[in-house]
């Protein structure tokens, strides 16, 4: 026994010692572990400056930004606005600080904890934080205003920790966002040398889903990025603003092939997933791209549901009256005699018969918007031809006239039913990846039209980026509906009286010759004008772009002749529509207090106040100066 127990004992003792020396391996100080991966920190990175989750979608454009710049009307769906639509509640989260977290920590190690000629390997790989991190601040400074950055993140850096960052008023943030701009782009410019040799970049490769690793498509990127900086500068100073762009426009703008592409797996299903649906889309936005036969209308809003087998469905369950006057007035019927045949079928009393669509024809009879007002949904003829859904139920099916926000954008995972007839249920399945243009070139190009028109010295002229912008932005949201799989994109439906709604050759010509799209004709002022409903119409996929261009622009304009903006009528008084988001007021005990209520006080805020005429007059710094909602360009 005692031999045996002498065995037991020894082996402890071997399996104690070697497990202490596997654990000495893996057991280490966190401040002995090797350092990451700085091309997976980049992945992080760029997976984090998205900034837009379903609860930003969800409430904050599609309750309050879509309504408000007047491209949807009604909230989550509903019945048309409703007297709480300026009223700001639930948020979700805006670009923010989060993506800070991975490109400090990049920035951090390459020049702290790297050393001579491994630090200069990876400068190119430095460069990249800035641009990922300015757009997505960008986004939070938009609705908010001050925020921290020059000192955002360096608690784990700073000793002691610096647990109280400084928030940046407006003003200081745009200084920053342009210095870390311009350092990226210096940084990409230079060969980057270590003892007079020159070292080779590490390249991130396929870790860098938006370009590959291309240096010069970062650099074309980061210098078009600036642009939009520089129109948000334009109310407080237009001579830096038109510096800027002329800069830009020297340096190299980006191309198609140079799109800021944003592309997950197929199992990341978009942010608007468990949407019910969105927002149906504005009247008076709906008719300028319907006449004007826009071919983005067809891939940012769906069809109604009124195609010819339900349009006949009505008439076959007599309910012709209840079909709405702007969809009837491009229907094409007749009506058979008792006794008549028809179809191979003698027909047993006077039947109406749809023979085809008249006018546009399909598809652009099929997109209708709801008016704005809330007025508009209370009673009345307006309010039964578009928001009294009872009208257009037929047994246990409910048919809208009007077009939705294509949700199919923003939710890949989900299948959608296309409208029939009661008893026939046909289903398109869907399972797509998430693809999303962040900053495309038809963006640059509208801002360099707009600054030729500002007197900008430019290489090119305000037509010629203007042709170019629309042509880019009709061709990239043609391109991400095919990504997407749209419902009708290949082929209609109703395949007998309907239509896809893929791009057609001769579309973008057709297009261009229209006087809303073309500059060579009208006023400086009218020219201006043009510029602004497209980079308003070439923003409907990026609602918070769409946001900053009609609140510094002013259009939609009061009594334009192309798209005009119309009043929000409530009980015979126009709503006030924000402005900015609240800030919230923060507490005492809250270790940003200070910082908060200095930087809320410089701004010229109210903490926690949500009244929307607060939220109207209490302007964040870029947009003091700039037109009130409707007004129009108020620089020339």
């Amino acid at each position: 026994m005692k031999r045996l127990a002498l065995t037991f004992l020894i082996l402890g003792i071997l399996a104690v010692s070697c497990d202490k020396d596997e654990f000495a391996e893996i057991n280490k100080s966190p401040s002995d572990i090797n350092e990451p991966d700085m091309r997976f920190l980049l992945t992080s990175a760029l997976n984090s400056m998205n900034g837009e989750s379903y609860t930003t979608w969800f409430y904050n454009y599609n309750q309050y930004i879509l309504p408000w710049v007047q491209t949807n009307s009604g909230k989550r769906g509903g019945q048309g606005n409703g007297s709480d639509m300026n009223d700001v509640n639930e948020l979700g989260p805006m670009g923010g600080s989060g993506v800070m977290n991975y490109t400090a920590e990049i920035r951090h190690f390459i020049d702290e904890r790297y050393e001579g000629r491994q630090s200069v390997a990876r400068q190119y790989l430095k460069a990249l934080t800035y641009p990922i991190q300015v757009y997505s601040m960008l986004m939070y400074t938009d609705v908010y205003g001050p925020e921290a950055y020059t000192e955002a993140m360096q608690a784990r850096f700073t000793d002691p920790p610096n647990l109280t960052p400084e928030l940046n008023t407006q003003q200081e943030l745009f200084d920053a966002f342009l210095e870390d701009l311009n350092k990226a782009l210096d940084i990409l410019n230079t060969e980057q040398t270590h003892n007079g040799e020159v070292v080779s970049q590490i390249n991130p490769g396929q870790q860098d889903y938006i370009y590959g690793g291309n240096w010069d498509q970062w650099k074309r990127f980061i210098n078009s990025l600036k642009l939009r900086i520089a129109v948000r500068l334009l109310h407080q100073d237009r001579e830096r603003a038109i510096s800027i762009a002329e800069e830009v426009g020297e340096s190299g703008i980006m191309l198609r092939d140079d799109e800021f592409i944003y592309n997950t797996s197929i199992n990341d299903r978009g942010p608007a997933n468990n949407f019910v649906n969105f927002s149906f889309g504005a009247r008076e936005y709906l008719r300028f791209l319907r006449e004007n036969q826009d071919p983005r209308l067809k891939i940012m809003f769906k069809k109604n549901d009124f195609n010819s087998m339900v349009v006949q469905e009505f008439f076959d369950q007599g309910m012709e009256d209840a079909i709405p006057s702007y969809i009837m007035q491009y229907v094409h019927d007749t009506v058979i005699p008792a006794g008549d045949m028809y179809g191979g079928n003698m027909v047993q009393e006077d039947s109406t018969v749809f023979l085809g669509w008249t006018g546009p024809g399909e598809p652009w009879v099929r997109y209708w918007g709801g008016p704005v007002a809330p007025d508009s949904a209370r009673s009345g003829t307006v309010a039964q031809e578009y928001f009294i859904t009872t009208n257009w139920q037929i047994e246990n099916k409910t048919y809208d006239p009007k077009s939705l926000y294509n949700q199919q954008m923003y939710g890949t995972g989900r299948n959608q039913t296309f409208p029939d007839v009661p008893g026939v249920v046909v289903t398109k399945e869907r399972d797509v990846p998430f693809y999303k243009c962040m900053y495309g070139a038809a963006e640059t190009n509208l801002y360099l039209a707009e600054f030729s028109l500002l007197g900008a010295n430019l290489p090119g002229d305000a037509q010629t980026y203007f042709e170019t912008a629309v042509r880019q932005s009709v061709e990239t949201y043609d391109w991400l509906g095919s990504k997407h799989d749209l419902m009708y994109y290949d082929q209609p439906y109703d395949t007998k009286h309907g239509a896809s709604i893929s791009l057609k050759d001769g579309e973008i010509e057709d297009l261009l010759n229209q006087d809303a799209y073309d500059l060579s004709t009208g006023t400086n002022a009218d020219k201006l004008e043009k510029v602004y409903i497209q980079q308003y119409v070439h923003f409907m996929g990026k609602p918070i772009e769409q946001y900053v261009t009609a609140r510094r622009s002013g259009i939609p304009r009061k009594g334009s002749q192309y798209f005009e903006w119309k009043p929000f009528w409530d009980g015979g008084t126009e709503l006030v529509i924000p402005r900015r988001y609240r800030v919230n007021e923060p507490t005492e005990d809250d270790i940003m207090y200070d910082n908060k209520i200095e930087a809320y006080n410089e701004a010229g805020f109210t903490p926690g106040a949500d009244d929307p005429q607060i939220l109207n007059e209490e302007r964040i710094w870029y947009d003091q100066g700039a037109p009130d909602w409707g007004e129009g360009p108020n620089y020339q």
